[in-house]
């Protein structure tokens, strides 16, 4: 996600972002890695710390805007099923059969990026989503400083909520409850938000059921 930003704010996207996609094909342990992760561990290993790393990345990339990690230190995701199951990872929330009914944090106070809360207090808009509710855009608001940010910002809060549910996070799901979870988490509601009224067309309905996603 981190590189997606990066190459959609440089003046010469569509270049930077299929050097950063690049993923290597040859070379023993380089050998599926794409360039994008392997420049960030580099910077991480001069620098000393992920944040610096992805500061240094900004200058370099000469981008149009700042792109900041969520946390300067690791976390791992856990989503609380309504089966009362969990899943701990990104990757394996959606392995858990069911939606989530909230989601947290290990550790529950990761090291915060200044810069984050500082932009979201000085921000006109604040724009949340579209992208996966429990695993892409509640994430960065389970980190303490960001919520508290985000609950004294005097900007617009604007949530764009997703057109479809996905399996394994939002199963059955209406805007409501979108909406609902992302007040839980970020401990206040949107200004406004966002909803789909265009009609889906058949074709496309099919390829969504058939990942368990509906309207």
């Amino acid at each position: 996600d981190l590189v997606d930003c990066l190459a959609a704010l440089s003046d010469n996207e569509l270049e930077v972002g299929k050097l950063l996609e690049y993923r290597f094909n040859r070379g023993g342990e380089l050998k599926g890695h794409t360039f994008g992760n392997l420049f960030i561990t580099t910077l991480m290993e001069v620098e000393g710390d992920f944040a610096q790393a992805v500061r240094v990345l900004n200058s370099i990339l000469n981008i149009c805007g700042v792109v900041y990690p969520m946390s300067a230190e690791a976390a791992a995701l856990e989503a609380f099923k309504t089966s009362g199951k969990r899943g701990i990872g990104e990757s394996k929330v959606s392995g858990v059969p069911g939606s989530v009914q909230r989601g947290a944090l290990h550790p529950e106070r990761p090291r915060e990026v200044p810069e984050v809360a500082t932009a979201i207090s000085q921000a006109d808009l604040v724009v949340l989503g579209p992208g996966s509710l429990f695993t892409s855009t509640l994430p960065p608001l389970l980190v303490p400083e960001t919520r508290e940010a985000l609950a004294r910002t005097n900007a617009l809060v604007v949530y764009v909520c997703n057109v479809m549910t996905e399996a394994g996070e939002t199963d059955d799901f209406s805007v409501w409850d979108h909406v609902e979870a992302l007040a839980k988490h970020a401990g206040r509601f949107p200004d406004r938000v966002v909803v789909n009224s265009t009609p889906v067309d058949a074709s496309r309905l099919e390829r969504y059921r058939a990942e368990g996603a509906e309207l």
